[in-house]
């Protein structure tokens, strides 16, 4: 009998911690304040909405930009996956290669207006895609960037100049 009441005083405590203490777990606006720009092709470019959350040691931001004024596109969207770093410093942009391993992973998407497809473009390393992080925390983080990203079939290609991220999620 006396294991039993033991185990009462730590079941009543798993009972009492919730999923609502966990940030990971919880349903919620992944909307942060600041900002994200830079410019693309040499024209500026400028997040109208951004998103950013943690899960584990990944930090996800997306920000979208509604274009107006163009019949092929309705959006394009910038994508950062930040995995495993928790310090300031300056790294890589890039996809895994045999070989290297890159922690900050970008991608740019025009959302297509019609029934073509969107038109995503991936960063690589190549000696250029750059992200020099300045700050970061579990409530946001301020970084710069350079890269260049490229279609699936590396026809094709954007350089984006000129970044900044400066955010509180």
């Amino acid at each position: 009998m006396s294991k039993f009441l033991y185990w009462i005083p730590v079941i009543l405590l798993l009972i009492s911690c919730s999923k609502e203490d966990n940030p990971i777990n919880r349903e919620e606006d992944h909307t942060a304040t600041g900002f994200l720009r830079g410019n693309v092709e040499n024209a500026s470019w400028f997040a109208d909405e951004i998103q950013a959350y943690k899960q584990s040691s990944i930090i996800y931001i997306t920000g979208t930009q509604k274009i107006d004024n163009s019949s092929a596109y309705t959006s394009s969207i910038l994508n950062f996956k930040i995995i495993n770093i928790s310090q300031t410093g300056t790294f890589g942009i890039g996809e895994d290669e045999p070989g290297f391993k890159y922690f900050v992973k970008a991608s740019y998407t025009l959302k297509s207006a019609g029934a073509a497809p969107d038109k995503k473009y991936t960063a690589y390393y190549r000696d250029y895609s750059v992200f020099d992080m300045s700050r970061i925390d579990d409530k946001g983080l301020d970084a710069t960037f350079i890269f260049v990203a490229y279609s699936k079939d590396f026809l094709d290609s954007v350089n984006f100049t000129s970044g900044v991220i400066k955010i509180d999620y």
